[in-house]
């Protein structure tokens, strides 16, 4: 809003006399926070800032600010009939110095309803800022009105005088009016008979500005100036050099900079959440990712000191806990003498649902880093914003949908991304044959061998055990049987997998720890054999391409027609696995390392693997070390000599909606060929591998 001593400087005193002789209402601007709401149908929707957005379980989550505003109102308007898509526009009071102003006392119920919008979808249609309809719904909300100083034509006198006071340059009004007499000076001019304003008791005491609406005959609008207290337009000054003398937030920086890093390592996950709507979903994997970070980086955070401005260092900017869902993260952010988490729990959820500025690059985040975060920005939301069935939420609810035709899944796309529901509806050996450990472990109660953080259960970037072992943190992946998935080759490390019908073109990420491995298994892609698979497959869906297939991404989106679920079936049921055994071979050391590089759940290093004789309802196996072996225990190296990457086709999405696509999982597996490992045949055999080291020193 433009400042009428501009526009008098601007425009000259014949455009000022014109405006001063129309209708004009004047009221005070506060220095409160934007806050509205507005029914839609059923259910009420609350908005801040100037964002068009309405406050989602993720702005509640950031920060307290407006809870109590929007329990006051949920609670106020249970008994009042509200019209449809009006707006009810406050400003909202968490206390009484809410700037650079201090106020005397603050609105009823901390609201001030300033006007009212009609708002037509994103549109507003009409504003009611009629004096008489703002006191009324204000009584019926039990909240302040805004009402005006003055509401007519100024008369000749008023007139001159504001005129005077506009002639005063504007670097002498600050000592013209010095700090206390800007407002009550404004006053005398509009309304002699007032000597308070809103939330002042005395009008002698700044306020931020007054607004002229100007309303001229046959136009539906006003035309809005506002007048500065010449007092607060210095402190305001003062602030913002203030602010920007402000040293960088480096720690801050160096956060984020190791939580990306942290989720290239780790990857994203769509199993990570079941929720339908995009916020909620948002929420559910931020949690998830906080949660691996904290088993992961804990013990390095423990001295962590996050700054934060001094204008958010209040109650009313303290996360709002109760919000999530995810029990572990409000058990690790409800520790007692961690505050600090809390603060790194808003970093990362504030900081990873939107990109930075490439043009605002720094020592840390530096323009590549600042490229690859707004990446991981696109990353996240592509998951959380992706069309979701409500429904979907059993095994058993997926065959219902699969024998309706509603929706076609690939067997190896839902093991993927369902893999908990499968672990809970149809038995997951391996599952079982981890909880099979954690039991006997439990039953022998050991105090030297005990169970640490229990089990990684779906989560793939956790490794499966956390123990204690004499003292000792450790972790160990534990595998069912030799010819289990060793693990997934990260996709995030290939910028870029296309198929044009005659030959595979890739880019791998030069930060890869994987180049290798990634480049022996794309580089395969390219063999007679998987370009005639690829060439079946493309020659079906080429008519519903913009392009290439993008194998890094989707191999095609088809739209809801009988001909595209046709050849949605047909492709699923062609062959898609692209290699086996012998054609992409991974040497012990890659996969050695692509395990250990796990966290346990316990927080510990994962060096230990465990397998099993595919008996999951019998502890029994080998035992191995990745080539770290802290407890100094007599196993082997794990060095298996028959991996290869298994590559193929998986499917998903929906026809019926348009969501249905194509696009391919890298998977390490291995043939069976292994070295001997320390053999167990129960439980008490495997906590007497893990502490053999202790033993065979007392018996010394």
């Amino acid at each position: 809003m433009k400042e009428l001593t501009k526009i008098y400087q601007n425009k000259g005193k014949e455009f000022l006399k014109d405006l001063l002789n129309t209708y004009v209402v004047v009221t005070e601007k506060l220095s409160g926070s934007y806050f509205a709401f507005q029914k839609s149908g059923s259910k009420i929707d609350f908005y801040k800032g100037s964002t068009p957005k309405p406050i989602n379980v993720v702005d509640r989550t950031l920060m307290m600010y407006y809870e109590p505003a929007i329990n006051y109102i949920e609670a106020e308007t249970k008994s009042i009939t509200l019209p449809d898509n009006w707006r009810f526009c406050f400003q909202y009071f968490v206390h009484n110095e809410p700037g650079v102003i201090k106020y005397d006392k603050l609105p009823k119920n901390n609201l001030v309803l300033t006007h009212i919008q009609i708002m037509n979808g994103n549109n507003i249609a009409k504003i009611i800022d009629d004096p008489r309809i703002i006191g009324d719904w204000s009584a019926k909300l039990n909240v302040t009105p805004l009402m005006p100083f003055f509401q007519g034509k100024l008369s000749n006198d008023q007139k001159k005088q504001i005129r005077n006071f506009l002639d005063i340059p504007t670097e002498d009004q600050k000592e013209v009016f010095g700090t206390n007499s800007f407002s009550s000076y404004i006053l005398s001019i509009l309304n002699p008979d007032l000597n308070t304003t809103l939330l002042q008791r005395d009008s002698t005491k700044p306020i931020d500005s007054f607004i002229f609406r100007f309303y001229k005959p046959g136009e539906s609008g006003s035309f809005a100036v506002k007048l500065i207290d010449p007092y607060t337009k210095e402190l305001m000054r003062s602030n913002v050099q203030q602010s920007a003398r402000r040293a960088p937030a480096d720690i801050n920086e160096i956060l984020l900079l190791d939580i990306l890093a942290f989720i290239e390592e780790r990857g994203l996950r769509k199993n990570e959440i079941l929720s339908s709507k995009p916020d909620e979903r948002y929420l559910e994997l931020i949690s998830s990712i906080f949660n691996d970070y904290i088993s992961r980086r804990g013990n390095s955070l423990v001295n962590l000191d996050i700054e934060k401005a001094d204008f958010v260092k209040g109650e009313e900017f303290d996360l709002n806990v109760d919000m999530i869902n995810n029990e572990r993260t409000k058990n690790i952010l409800n520790t007692e003498g961690k505050e600090y988490l809390k603060d790194l729990f808003k970093i990362m959820l504030g900081s990873l649902k939107k990109k930075r500025d490439e043009s605002k690059e720094g020592p840390i985040l530096t323009k590549s880093v600042i490229e690859d975060f707004n990446k991981l920005v696109d990353s996240i939301k592509e998951i959380t914003t992706a069309e979701v069935d409500d429904n979907f939420k059993t095994f058993g609810d997926y065959l219902k949908m699969k024998e309706m035709n509603e929706s076609i899944f690939s067997q190896e796309y839902f093991a993927d991304s369902f893999d908990e529901v499968l672990n809970e509806n149809s038995g997951n050996r391996g599952f079982e044959f981890e909880n099979a450990i954690v039991k006997g472990i439990n039953n022998l109660n050991l105090t030297n061998v005990r169970m640490d953080g229990g089990t990684a259960g779906n989560n793939n970037a956790i490794s499966d055990l956390g123990l204690i072992v004499d003292g000792t943190p450790i972790a160990a992946e534990v595998k069912l049987s030799s010819t289990d998935n060793l693990g997934a080759l990260p996709k995030k490390d290939v910028d870029s997998i296309e198929f044009d019908g005659r030959r595979v073109r890739f880019k791998i990420n030069s930060r890869s720890q994987y180049k290798e491995i990634l480049n022996d298994a794309l580089s395969a892609l390219n063999t007679p054999k998987i370009l005639s698979i690829l060439k079946n497959i493309y020659d079906k869906i080429e008519p519903y391409l913009d392009g290439p297939m993008d194998l890094t991404k989707t191999l095609g989106s088809l739209r809801g027609d009988e001909r595209a679920k046709n050849i949605f079936n047909e492709v699923l049921q062609s062959k898609k696995q692209f290699t086996g055994p012998g054609d992409v071979k991974v040497n012990p050391e890659t996969i050695r390392r692509l395990i250990s590089k796990k966290i346990g759940p316990n927080g510990a290093p994962t060096d230990y693997i465990i397998i099993g004789n595919n008996n999951h309802k019998k502890v029994e196996g080998s035992v191995y070390h990745l080539g770290n072996n802290p407890l100094g225990i007599d196993v082997p190296m794990f060095d298996p000599t028959g991996v290869y990457v298994e590559m193929r086709i998986q499917g998903s999405g929906s026809v019926t909606k348009k969501t249905a696509a194509y696009s391919f999982g890298m998977k390490t597996k291995n043939s069976g060929k292994m070295n001997k490992g320390r053999i167990f045949s129960d439980v008490s055999e495997l906590a007497s591998i893990f502490l053999s080291n202790q033993l065979s020193k007392k018996n010394e």
